[in-house]
């Protein structure tokens, strides 16, 4: 029971942490370009590793380094464009949609890599894009900073 609260206690604590940069990354975009921003936030989250770690386990494991470049660049591309979001569209509103890629992901593996589409699948997709029609509502009017983000 102990392990559960101090879970729970870890993944709060990391959605508040997320939410508090999420609002950095909006005041730093008012003056710095969002790969610029991105930048500072890999430079420091790669410190706060060394510290806590003391750069113990931190290696590069079984992965090709073809794959681990792939994967980081795709990675550091979804962050610059969801900065670019924030700066353009809120940090709500950029959450939002940059959490809405498993319903891309999705499609995309049924459409182009031939994964099943089940029913129950269906059923999730169309509750996700329900929840995301909620939350942006019918009236949203975005200007063209909002639309770019």
């Amino acid at each position: 029971m102990r392990a559960r609260h101090d879970g729970l206690g870890i993944v709060l604590l990391a959605s508040v942490l997320f939410g508090v940069m999420a609002v950095f990354v909006r005041l730093a975009a008012e003056t710095m370009s969002a790969s610029l921003v991105a930048f500072f936030r890999f430079a420091g989250s790669f410190l706060v590793l060394i510290v806590v770690t003391r750069g113990v386990g931190l290696r590069r494991g079984t992965a090709s380094l073809g794959r681990l470049l792939l994967r980081s660049i795709i990675g550091t591309a979804a962050i610059v464009l969801y900065f670019v979001g924030i700066r353009g569209a809120g940090a709500g509103l950029a959450t939002l949609l940059q959490n809405s890629y498993p319903v891309f992901a999705t499609i995309f593996a049924a459409l182009v890599l031939g994964e099943p589409f089940s029913r129950r699948l269906g059923l999730a997709l169309g509750l996700s894009f329900a929840g995301i029609a909620v939350v942006v509502g019918p009236g949203l009017r975005l200007g063209s900073a909002g639309a770019l983000g």
